[in-house]
Formats: structure tokens, C-alpha cells, sequence
């Protein structure tokens, strides 16, 4: 295969990938997003082992199931490669961004809890209740007895105080 051959192959499988990929999301919805924000690189991590491991399977013999070809397995675990850059490149930009303006507590940013607040995350269903242990210039130290947890300058707004009847 010539040079020019192949660039033309390689555009049209990246083509390819991005139609399938908008296909996929518009058929299950933002699912593999969901997952990703709240678990992280291990379920992305699941994902593409799974799809290798189905790869070494169809290199040693024949699909069992239809439409589940070597082929489709290769677009399957590039699409899920994709994704999950596409989702760390998000989180590492957002970061950048939070940690850039607001790496310290100020007086524009001040630490809005002090030492023995109890607090929750907001978002969290558990209704884990944390205790401030320490507040310095760059993160708010909680521990819930268990587990310890920093909270920097850009995330208080994740935070709050019960409010109690």
C-alpha cells in the first residue's frame, strides 16, 4: 500500500469513528460519560480491556456472534480510546483552568468553613458527614472517622453545611 493510499484509509476510518461514535450517543445517551465523571480512567480502563480481550478472542477463531467481527471490536475499542482521551482532555483542561485562578484561599476566595464545621458534599447520596480538621492557604483537610479528603479553593461550591430542623 502506497502513502497516499493509506492516508486516505486512515481519514476514512477516523470518519468512520466519529459518525459511529455520534450514532452511539444519540442510541444510549451520554452513558459512557455518566460512568466516566463518576468512576474515572477504571471504567474506561474496563471498557478497553474487555475489548481486547475480545480481540485476542476473534484473532483465535471465528465470531460466534453476527455482526461482532474482529473488525467491529478494532472500531469498538478505538471509540472507546476516544472517548475516554476526549473526557481526560476535558477534566485536564477544567483543571488547569479551576487550579489557575483559584489555587488559594483570598480575600476574594475565602475558606468558608473552619476547623470542627461538619459538612457533606452536595451531590453525594450517601449523606456522608465530614469533619474540618484543618484549613490552610491551599485546602480544607475533612475526615469522616474512615477516610480523609481534601477540598481545594475551586471546589467549596461541592460543599455545604447541613442544615439541621
Amino acid at each position: 500500500m502506497n502513502k497516499e493510499q493509506l492516508i486516505k484509509n486512515i481519514e476514512s476510518v477516523a470518519a468512520t469513528l466519529v459518525a459511529t461514535l455520534k450514532r452511539k450517543n444519540a442510541d444510549y445517551g451520554s452513558s459512557f460519560s455518566t460512568l466516566y465523571e463518576r468512576i474515572g480512567m477504571p471504567y474506561a480502563y474496563g471498557h478497553l480491556a474487555e475489548k481486547l480481550e475480545r480481540i485476542w478472542s476473534l484473532m483465535n477463531r471465528d465470531a460466534q456472534v453476527k455482526d461482532e467481527s474482529l473488525k467491529d471490536s478494532l472500531y469498538d475499542l478505538a471509540g472507546y480510546a476516544i472517548l475516554t482521551l476526549a473526557h481526560a482532555e476535558q477534566k485536564s483542561a477544567l483543571e488547569s483552568e479551576k487550579t489557575a485562578k483559584n489555587a488559594y484561599f483570598t480575600d476574594d476566595n475565602p475558606a468558608r468553613f473552619k476547623v470542627n464545621d461538619f459538612i457533606y458534599r452536595v451531590n453525594d447520596n450517601t449523606n456522608v458527614v465530614w469533619q474540618v480538621k484543618d484549613v490552610t492557604s491551599t485546602y480544607i483537610l475533612v475526615g469522616n472517622g474512615e477516610n480523609v479528603n481534601l477540598i481545594y479553593p475551586y471546589e467549596q461550591d461541592d460543599w455545604a453545611r447541613p442544615v439541621y430542623d
